[in-house]
């Protein structure tokens, strides 16, 4: 594998000589050995990939059997890791089953595989953390299979590790664990490692190779091994080197060289020949830079675009085939490509811009997309580096802590969900909370049960306005909202729901005491005033009952008329987001699982939705007519504490096939000075700005001293547990971040439904994107605008109404949704009694016959109910004549007649 003074070296232009090349050496030795901050660059092992970001970090995905990944586990991952306490790196470089990393200091760090001493600290045990080599003043690193090397700043290079085909160029085939010189001319400027042979390039632009020479690859005609460089023969005017397999490539002006193995068409000449002396690749002129995977090699021509040749079985070619061309080939699908790295079976590109992009094979997540699919074409890596930037919510994050003393804000728990009710109010739902035994302090007593679930209702209004709601028993296991007294002894964790009408159906997942997954049910909670909300049963809604785990989210079609249910299943290791439906008004309907290309009423034929992973709970949303399921990266079989754990984004056009992922958070490793667990995520739509979405985590401190792996129990240091590790936090994500597609200030969608009993008419705003935007309602009959968020509205005369509701925000108007709504008069008590005329001095008579004998009460409102005239009147043989003067100007008014308990209500306009 090519590795050259972190890759300044090959990258050049046309007229770059030797003379040239010394003098950029210094200059870069000098600039690696006291600056910590570096470009972006990768590197290719065998099964994993490797990055280093702008602030010296290094990150790792793909296979860690070995423990390449250097994150302290031992568990493949998909997307990208950070290695465990590096900075200031400025080179990396994956060997087979081991890594290896350069300081700014001249340091050189590895972990990994170890039987054959490639760590170089002088033993042969695994690493899962970086261990130091005893090396300094270092300015390259490279390796290939089991052996490594290092280039110093005074021209000598060193090697460790296996050395049966002598790789380590000290004369001789004994394995070493400690770094040994290599037997080399000086003036080195340039190392390069294969997987059984060793290259070098020296200032006066030769090269110079060793190892195993079977197949050719060292050059110089003799299929033989070579126990100390040799030069290879005829070759001159070289500035870059790169080391396959068992080939080697040479980088000469306008000419790339090519030796060794060709079985796979590697080489580049035509044909699939090994070749015991240079040859020429065919086919492709100014070439700026080079690398070379096991059985495949790459390059870059000056106008920035890839090309590959060699194996491309699994797709590492990048060109949208499974062919192995013998001549070079355009990677597709991308373009400003500034380095290249290969692998066995994948490769990886880096942009100008400093996107990764990855291709080839994938079962063990070395491509770094999130899946185990291969690609043929490249994909983009979710976002490498990403920037601690504080996106922390405090307004939403601080509604869970207590302003003042009192159990309705006195709230810790596992948050699982949140969704709108018909009066506007926010309904979240909670898993494992501690709710009432939390001291004034702010601590949770050692060893007090927890209540298993329960429900917080938010004013949106007010909303620091918050209510608990809590099964009216004593125990804290049996104050859980959700229960079944039927079997008491089984689990119910809220997951979503959805709205019909005025009850809520919340999505639950039962559990045995055991802790075994028996399937799902659905609630009925009846929305019974505002803060009322009464459980009405459990298991009315079943039918998902299956080894799927439905409702982590729920995404309701009024239009279509079905409500869609996701879930998560664990299949061998591997957590996949499943998909059902049922018609929406019917709650005892069926349901219906997504499966490969339609619907199906059997369980078994459900299919994953995504290629993608997701955590064990995730959420879905639409925004401006997409879908976006937002989740945590998986987490580890054995929950690992102070790791930081990705927020993830997967994009669709429909409510299933979710891609595209996107990097939207990294959550800290650390809270109040202690390592601490994340899991989970939420998207909480119902609080969107014009151009972020909200979304939730949530982080814990186990109790548990014994349990390997987690984190320090704070019940053991300090006696008590903090309850700001409970309480969820909550960060606002651009738009952006999710998709650069999405506009900001896009109008939010919205409709609205109606009710009225008699000529009272109620319109419910059913917005789930009201969070900074304001709304006025138009009734329709030139009354005065209403600008609550919902309305209530008296039609003084029937008729027919267009009530159109208009939204403000991001600096715009629009309107969002129209109805037409019908007032028909109810039987008037008094059909004679009339009003004339619309005054427009305020003055009106009142007249009426066979209205009834007694004495009638007048009394007049304003339109927004304040009364203005209270008289009463008798009447003389149920005849009723008189006059009234309004005093309160122009408007409209409302004149309520009420005699002998039967009452009527006209409208009056004053001009």
């Amino acid at each position: 594998m090519l590795q050259t003074i972190t890759g300044i070296i090959p990258s050049r232009s046309k007229t770059l000589q030797a003379p040239l090349v010394v003098a950029v050496l210094a200059l870069v030795a000098q600039f690696l050995l006291s600056s910590s901050v570096f470009a972006q660059s990768i590197s290719c092992g065998l099964s994993h990939s490797l990055a280093i970001c702008r602030d010296g970090t290094v990150w790792a995905w793909g296979s860690n059997y070995s423990l390449q990944l250097g994150n302290g586990t031992a568990i493949n991952s998909t997307i990208p890791v950070q290695v465990t306490g590096l900075t200031g790196i400025v080179a990396v470089s994956g060997g087979n089953l081991h890594s290896l990393a350069l300081k700014s200091d001249g340091t050189v760090w590895a972990w990994g595989g170890n039987d054959h001493g490639q760590l170089g600290d002088s033993s042969t045990v695994p690493s899962s953390i970086p261990v130091q080599t005893g090396l300094t003043n270092v300015i390259a690193i490279a390796t290939r299979n089991d052996h490594s090397l290092a280039l110093k700043a005074d021209g000598t290079v060193w090697a460790w590790g296996m050395n049966a085909f002598g790789q380590l160029g000290d004369s001789t085939t004994a394995e070493d664990s400690i770094p040994v010189m290599v037997r080399l001319p000086s003036g080195i400027v340039a190392i390069a490692a294969g997987n059984e042979h060793s290259l070098a390039l020296r200032n006066d632009s030769t090269v110079w190779v060793w190892g195993n020479g079977g197949r050719g690859q060292i050059g110089n005609g003799i299929p033989d091994t070579a126990l100390i460089p040799v030069q290879v023969n005829g070759l001159t005017g070289i500035f870059a080197i790169a080391g396959g397999g068992d080939h080697s490539l040479a980088l000469q002006n306008d000419t790339l060289w090519a030796w060794g193995a060709n079985d796979n068409g590697q080489l580049g000449n035509g044909n699939t020949l090994d070749a015991l002396f240079p040859q020429k690749v065919i086919g492709l002129s100014n070439i700026t830079s080079i690398a070379a995977g096991v059985n495949h090699s790459l390059a870059i021509q000056n106008n920035n675009t890839a090309w590959g040749w060699g194996s491309g079985g699994y797709g590492q070619l990048g060109n949208g085939t499974l062919s192995n061309p013998s001549t070079p080939v355009q990677m597709n699908g991308i373009a400003a490509v500034s380095s290249l790295a290969g692998g066995q079976l994948h490769s990886l590109a880096l942009q100008s811009d400093t996107s990764a992009w990855a291709c080839g094979e994938n079962i063990d997540g070395r491509l770094g997309d999130g899946s185990i699919q291969r690609r043929l074409l490249p994909v983009r890596i979710l976002e490498l580096c990403p920037t601690y930037t504080d996106l922390r919510d405090p307004i939403f994050t601080d509604y869970f802590r207590p302003s003042t003393p009192g159990i309705d804000k006195w709230i810790a728990g596992e948050l699982a969900s949140s969704m709108r009710l018909p009066s506007g109010k926010q309904m979240y739902l909670f898993g494992n909370s501690h709710i009432d035994n939390i001291a004034s302090n702010s601590s949770i007593a050692c060893g007090v049960d927890e209540v298993r679930n329960c429900i917080v209702v938010q004013d949106n209004d007010t909303l620091d306005s918050l209510t608990t709601h809590l099964n009216p028993n004593t125990l804290p296991a049996d104050k859980s909202f959700f229960r079944d007294t039927l079997h008491p002894t089984n689990v119910y964790v809220p997951g979503h729901g959805y709205m019909n009408g005025d009850s809520a159906y919340v999505f639950l997942s039962k559990w045995d005491g055991n802790g075994s997954f028996l399937g799902n049910e659905v609630s009925t909670l009846r929305y019974g005033g505002i803060t009322m909300i009464n459980l009405e049963d459990i298991g009315r809604c079943t039918g998902i009952n299956t080894d799927i785990d439905f409702g982590k989210a729920v995404i309701v079609d009024s239009t279509g008329g079905f409500v869609y249910a996701y879930g998560s299943k664990d299949s061998a290791g591997i957590r996949r987001p499943y998909l059902a439906r049922r018609v929406l008004q019917d709650c005892t309907a069926p349901w219906y699982y997504r499966a490969a290309t339609n619907w199906s009423s059997m369980s078994i034929n459900a299919r994953p939705i995504s290629e993608y992973e997701v955590a064990e709970s995730f959420s879905v949303t639409e925004i401006q007519g997409r879908y976006f399921l937002v989740t945590q990266d998986k987490a580890p079989t054995i929950p690992t504490c102070g790791l930081r754990r990705n927020i993830l984004s997967f994009s669709s056009d429909t409510l299933w096939g979710f891609a595209q992922p996107a990097l939207l958070y990294t959550t800290p490793d650390t809270f109040g000075g202690m390592p601490l667990m994340t899991f989970q995520a939420y998207a909480h739509p119902s609080f969107t700005k014009c151009d972020s979405l909200l979304v939730s985590y949530d982080v814990r401190d186990l109790e548990d001293l014994n349990q390997p792996n987690t984190c320090p129990s704070q019940c053991a240091q300090t006696g008590h547990q903090n309850a700001d590790t409970w309480r969820p936090k909550f960060i606002r994500v651009p738009y952006r971040w999710m998709d650069s597609t999405l506009l900001p200030g896009s109008p939010p969608i919205a409709s609205f439904t109606s009710s009225h009993v008699g000529t009272v008419w109620t319109f419910t705003n059913t917005s789930t994107n009201s969070f900074g935007a304001s709304y006025t309602w138009d009734f329709g009959d030139g009354s005065p605008n209403g600008n609550s968020f919902h309305a209530a509205h008296v039609y003084a005369t029937s008729g027919t109404y267009t009530v159109t509701l208009t939204g403000f925000s991001c600096g715009s108007s629009y309107t969002i949704d129209t109805m037409i709504v019908s007032m028909t008069e109810p039987t008037d008590p008094f059909p004679s009694l009339r009003l004339f005329p619309n005054p427009s001095d305020g003055r009106f008579h009142i007249t009426g016959h066979d209205l009834g004998h007694g004495v009638a009460a007048v009394e007049v409102f304003t339109i927004v109910g304040q009364k203005v005239l209270d008289a009463s009147y008798k009447l003389p043989r149920g005849v009723m004549d008189g006059s009234v003067e309004l005093k309160g100007g122009a408007g409209i008014y409302f004149l309520r007649f009420s005699l002998n308990g039967k009452t009527t209500t006209r409208k009056v306009v004053v001009e």
